[in-house]
């Protein structure tokens, strides 16, 4: 489904096939008058503040924000905040267990 609201394209490419289309000739046309575009993708997933995140996965706040610096966990800015998706923080969190399991698993204990 697409909507034009005056300057505004809303475009749901999950309901959509011609999405895509849409959005490169709404691109085109506000290149032709000089106009300025800014995209913008919502989701109804919920997303977390980094020190949110690091209450959710025991970690300190330097822990996510470095992960996030590093590509381990993907986040995105809000404004000027950053943002991560609930999606990544359970990935993180399966990611670091693992970690800890293979790390346990190959300490010999007597």
């Amino acid at each position: 489904m697409s909507v034009m609201a005056g300057p505004e394209l809303v475009v749901d490419p999950g309901t959509d096939p011609q999405w895509l289309h849409e959005v490169q000739r709404f691109v085109e046309d506000a290149a032709g008058r000089g106009t300025r575009v800014e995209v913008r993708v919502r989701t109804d997933e919920p997303s977390y503040s980094p020190e949110a995140a690091a209450q959710l996965l025991h970690v300190s706040r330097s822990t996510v924000r470095r992960a996030i610096q590093a590509g381990e966990i993907k986040a995105f800015k809000h404004g000027t905040h950053w943002r991560i998706p609930a999606s990544e923080i359970h990935e993180f969190n399966r990611t670091l267990s693992r970690e800890i399991a293979e790390y346990f698993a190959d300490d010999e204990l007597y």
